[in-house]
């Protein structure tokens, strides 16, 4: 029995000194930002990658500082818009819509179990940046009497910060299989994003009417849950009149997402 405990206390420090000395972390996952529809109706989900790099400000205590960063698309698509003028003539031509959602966050991840375990549960409170951005390009009508757009490629975008919670759970699959502890481990996580602020956004997939007259509105002003106008200005190629018509809605609301990430995380 002496014998067997002097092995112990032996091999003890050397199954600690693994999990103490990795003490950087970096990984890549693939993610999708979910919206609540009750708070974002004009949303939709958001999918994309991202990785991150944690360190750990202490050797034995089992927290690490993250940083993490991803970029996702939540609309892709080439509808056929017609503009209508004053006169009753119309051009009609394709306008390509392509909306992007990037986050930029810091966390401070927190292990609920300080050894090492194959099953090893955590916690981050996050704080960070959120970037919304579309971008619209209209395609050339080739009428050579009607109007062009003066601006075939547009942009539009917002920008907050945000805070959430992720709960997670890191799964070395071959330290279960083979009974050795590896330094790479899958990790699945869900967490909940929101911001300070109410955020623009648009989203072609919820915008109903394809036929638009001329604007006769604010080009601006502000936008709504159910959505405001994005105008661009055209030129009547004869008269030189210029004139406004609508080519997306900008919704404005919080952004309120539950956010699902699947990925791998190496121990340094």
């Amino acid at each position: 029995m002496k014998k067997l405990y002097i092995v112990v206390f032996s091999l003890l420090p050397c199954m600690l000194l693994s999990q103490i000395d990795s003490r950087v972390q970096f990984g890549i996952h693939g993610l999708a930002d979910i919206p609540i529809r009750s708070q974002m109706p004009k949303m939709s989900t958001n999918y994309g990658g991202g990785t991150f790099l944690s360190v750990k400000p202490h050797r034995r205590v089992p927290l690490f500082i993250e940083v993490r960063g991803s970029i996702g698309q939540y609309s892709s698509k080439t509808s056929t818009e017609t503009f209508i003028f004053d006169d009753g003539s119309t051009t009609v031509t394709d306008v390509t819509f392509r909306s992007l959602m990037s986050k930029v966050q810091l966390g401070t991840k927190v292990y609920l179990t300080p050894a090492y375990r194959q099953v090893k549960p955590y916690v981050m409170p996050t704080i960070g940046y959120n970037f919304m951005r579309s971008r619209i390009r209209i395609a050339d009508p080739m009428d050579e009497d009607d109007c062009q757009p003066l601006v075939n490629r547009l942009s539009h975008g917002s920008t907050g910060f945000t805070y959430g919670l992720e709960a997670g759970v890191e799964l070395d699959v071959i330290g279960m299989i083979k009974g050795e502890e590896r330094s790479g481990k899958l990790y699945f996580s869900v967490a909940y994003l929101s911001s300070a602020r109410k955020m623009d956004y648009i989203n072609i997939r919820y915008m109903s009417d394809h036929e638009h007259g001329v604007h006769e509105g604010e080009h601006g002003g502000t936008a709504q849950a159910d959505g405001r106008p994005l105008t661009t200005d055209f030129v009547n190629v004869s008269s030189n009149d210029l004139h406004s018509h609508k080519i997306a809605e900008v919704y404005n609301t919080y952004l309120r997402f539950i956010n699902v990430n699947v990925g791998y995380v190496w121990y340094f």
